[in-house]
């Protein structure tokens, strides 16, 4: 008689955890499909095309690229977390004017299925990933590509912005500028109040970065005396214009 009821009993357990995986497994099928759509001034930004700095200055750009990380949703039940640190690059996306208008996205996968209410998104590589090197991440992670790494700082470089800008004001873009971020002090998380219901089906989700923010208000960023950063000592304009870049961003309903 014990031994049937143990038996049972293992019946009952193996059931249970069977049961327990499919709930996982079907509770985790969940994605979305994050948009990014890139802006100045609130107009789809092209990649050379002529725009206005904020103090009149003609600008154009040919560059801007960013990583992402610890994309989150938080609800009544708990919050399901996107894996890994993914780039953003406009770049070639945003060469023309159809391409800008229809930005890129980034699709997130495995995620609980259910309803939340908020949204979080990091700018940058966490601390734990910053630490390493592009030699300790497969081929397959965005954190392999050495162009994006820092050996001067031992950082990866967050976000990249660059162009050409006339300085003078004399009708001609002399002046190329190469604006990039990085060091643990420049990752920054921002955090929105935005209901989404995730499921099998991709949840579309859009966000809108308008750069003109970047260079902050006035005084503007003196791209005249830093239009590159390269060096340690340009601490103090990488953290403004990791503030900055934060500022950038807008999710819509």
């Amino acid at each position: 008689m014990k031994i049937g009821i143990k038996n049972i009993a293992i019946l009952y357990l193996l059931s249970f955890l069977l049961l327990s995986s499919c709930v996982d497994k079907e509770q985790n099928d969940g994605k979305v499909d994050v948009k990014f759509v890139l802006k100045y001034n609130n107009q789809p930004l092209e990649m050379l095309k002529d725009y206005e700095y904020p103090d009149g200055k003609s600008v154009m750009f040919n560059k801007f690229s960013f990583f992402i990380s610890n994309l989150s949703f938080v609800g009544a039940n708990g919050e399901t977390t996107s894996e890994g640190v993914k780039m953003v690059n406009f770049t070639n996306v945003n060469s023309t004017q159809s391409g800008a208008l229809l930005g890129t996205t980034v699709r997130l996968e495995g995620l609980k299925t259910g309803e939340y209410q908020s949204f979080n998104i990091c700018l940058g590589v966490p601390p734990a990933e910053n630490a390493k090197t592009p030699a300790d991440f497969g081929t397959t992670s965005d954190l392999s590509f050495t162009g994006e790494y820092w050996p001067g700082w031992k950082s990866y470089i967050f976000s990249k912005t660059e162009g050409f800008i006339d300085i003078d004001g004399d009708g001609t873009k002399e002046q190329g500028f190469a604006l990039h971020t990085g060091s643990d002090e420049a990752f920054k998380c921002l955090n929105a109040n935005h209901s989404i219901t995730i499921g099998k089906e991709a949840q579309p989700l859009e966000i809108e970065i308008d750069l003109v923010k970047l260079f902050g208000d006035a005084p503007y960023y003196d791209i005249k005396s830093n239009p590159q950063i390269h060096s340690l000592s340009q601490k103090p304009q990488v953290l403004a214009l990791s503030e900055n870049l934060a500022k950038c961003f807008i999710i819509s309903n």
